[in-house]
């Protein structure tokens, strides 16, 4: 009760506590750039390192390259193989033979012999190989291979691999021709393993020991220092960059190069585990700590904000419902406890949700009997022509003997002044309606003869609908007046109903001329027109009775006048 009773400002002094959630999101966020500029420097440890590595293997791999360019243009192997008497098929004849060999032997071993990771050299011609070292054991289908991976290379050096060894391979094209006719092939195995293992001599100083994988330019596996290369290990990189990733249950780092001179890529693993052990362990007690300090605080701070707020949401239920007008229900939200400024807000709403309550009923009160008296008034009013021109009928007839037509007229007329004078509903079904709109139309048959046809066309199922008295009557007193007087012809009045959406539309329609338009502009705005019988009369008792949603349109249809009402559906006609 105490916090409470609390002033507002300390409280939300205490909300502000949740700016802690705004630190701990920052210091993950600095935790994170921090681990990722690690992993960025470490990147660059690497990528710097396997440069150098990449540099070693390529410049001993350029110096068999300068050397075999040497080889294949010099003259000892260019006048050996366009040699036309040597047969390297059968190697005769034997003394030419013999001494061109010894020629290239010198050549190769002169050549190759210092290069401490060179194999073996040999130059091969119909499928058969001379040089030295293990020259002598390439097979013929491996020189067929040999020879077409050399075509591929389009003249350029290829590194090939095959059966677990590495093979530098070149053609012998005549430089003495223009065609450029390929006369030999230059096939070097190449000690990759000791290329490696030479250039990553200072991994001994390191407290971690990387492994490297080379891909050739087509994306074969040429050299792997892992002892089991699995299918993870035959991801060619495609441009430089690194990741992580798990490999035979351990993390490791991968740095990835792809420019050489040979078209090889390589990839760097340095086991991640063994560089950030306790990078990693920091950055998940980092995170733990930080999850734990954002449920603590956000428990907290939505605890204590509840309390805050709670009374603010009562005071916008109580305004919603002064809004809605549900006055009575406004003492179930009543914080007379409280005595802090929510407290005060709440007691002061209280206050002037009385007031208002209390000049509410006043004012309603007064404005329903004003509005009672209006309705009455405008119920009540008949055009005092129509009572003349009935009576003038009714002399007429008189004078011709016609007490019949008297009677009808009288009874009709009779039941209109009852049903005017001493109907005390405000509104009435339409059947009703429609049988003072019967004896009014039988009273002007009287008058017009076979000048004026009313056809009544409205459905039964509609007779429980609720209108003013008098409304359609004065549609129909109003078409005779406008069309029937100002016409030779005979006038036509339909009267008939039908839906428009969920309401009713209920329609008086002649043969007329027409209504002009000031006339028109007249029924639209009303304000400063004569306030009597017809349609503007309708048009307010619509308002007053129904509502601004249900009103009265009139418009000319090219054809005569057409009146319509909206009015509600009967009850049990809605959604039909």
């Amino acid at each position: 009760m105490k916090l409470l009773n609390i002033r507002l400002k300390p409280k939300f002094m205490l909300v502000f506590c949740s700016l802690m959630l705004f630190s701990v999101v920052t210091v993950l966020a600095t935790s994170v750039y921090v681990f990722r500029q690690y992993e960025e420097e470490l990147y660059r440890n690497t990528s710097q390192f396997l440069n150098m590595s990449i540099d070693s293997i390529e410049q001993e791999l350029s110096a068999v390259d300068k050397t075999s360019a040497y080889v294949v243009t010099g003259d000892v192997v260019q006048d050996i193989l366009r040699d036309p008497v040597l047969d390297f098929s059968t190697r005769e004849p034997v003394y030419p033979f013999g001494r061109a060999y010894l020629s290239l032997n010198d050549l190769l071993l002169n050549h190759y012999g210092r290069l401490p990771y060179v194999l073996s050299a040999a130059v091969c011609v119909n499928g058969k190989s001379l040089g030295i070292g293990d020259a002598y054991a390439l097979e013929a289908a491996l020189i067929e291979e040999l020879t077409l991976e050399a075509s591929k290379g389009g003249g350029r050096p290829v590194l090939h691999e095959s059966g677990g060894r590495l093979f530098y391979v070149r053609s012998i094209v005549s430089m003495r021709e223009m065609n450029m006719r390929p006369i030999g092939l230059l096939a070097l195995q190449i000690d990759l393993q000791r290329i490696v293992s030479d250039s990553l001599k200072s991994r001994e100083n390191l407290n971690y020991q990387p492994e490297i994988v080379i891909f050739s330019k087509n994306g074969g596996l040429l050299f792997t220092s892992f002892t089991e290369a699995g299918e993870e290990f035959r991801v060619q990189p495609a441009e430089n960059g690194y990741r992580v990733c798990r490999l035979e249950g351990r993390d490791y780092f991968v740095s990835y190069a792809t420019h050489s001179a040979f078209g090889m890529s390589y990839a760097m693993y340095l086991p991640f585990d063994s560089v950030a052990r306790s990078l990693r362990l920091l950055r998940t007690l980092t995170f733990v700590a930080a999850v734990l300090v954002m449920l603590v605080n956000t428990l907290f701070c939505s605890k204590l904000v509840s309390q805050i707020i709670q009374q603010f949401n009562v005071l916008v239920t109580k305004m919603r419902l002064f809004q809605a007008g549900r006055y009575e229900e406004l003492d179930r939200y009543r914080s007379d406890n409280r005595k802090d400024e929510v407290g005060y807000l709440n007691r002061s709403f209280d206050k002037m949700a009385g007031d208002v309550k209390r000049l509410v009923e006043e004012n309603y009160l007064t404005k329903i009997a004003v509005q009672e008296a209006q309705l009455k008034s405008l119920q009540n009013q008949i055009d005092p022509h129509f009572l003349f021109n009935i009576l003038q009928t009714i002399n007429w007839k008189a004078k011709t003997g016609k007490q019949e037509e008297i009677s009808h007229i009288t009874e009709a007329l009779g039941k209109i002044l009852r049903y005017t004078l001493y109907k005390k509903e405000t509104l009435v079904p339409l059947r009703e309606e429609l049988e003072i709109v019967e004896g009014y139309v039988s009273i002007q048959k009287y008058r017009y003869g076979e000048r004026l046809s009313v056809l009544i066309e409205t459905p039964k199922k509609w007779g429980g609908a609720m209108i003013p008295p008098m409304a359609l009557q004065n549609l129909a007193e109003n078409s005779i007046k406008h069309a029937l007087e100002n016409m030779l012809e005979p006038c036509v009045i339909r009267i008939g109903a039908g839906e428009s959406g969920d309401e009713l539309l209920l329609f008086v329609e002649d043969n007329g001329p027409g209504i002009d338009e000031d006339t028109l502009k007249k029924l639209e705005n009303p304000a400063g027109a004569d306030e009597g019988i017809g349609l503007i009369n309708i048009r307010k008792r619509l308002s007053l009775l129904l509502g601004e949603r249900y009103t009265l349109r009139v418009y000319n249809t090219g054809r005569g006048t057409r009146a319509e009402l909206l009015l509600p559906k009967p009850g049990d006609e809605k959604g039909r």
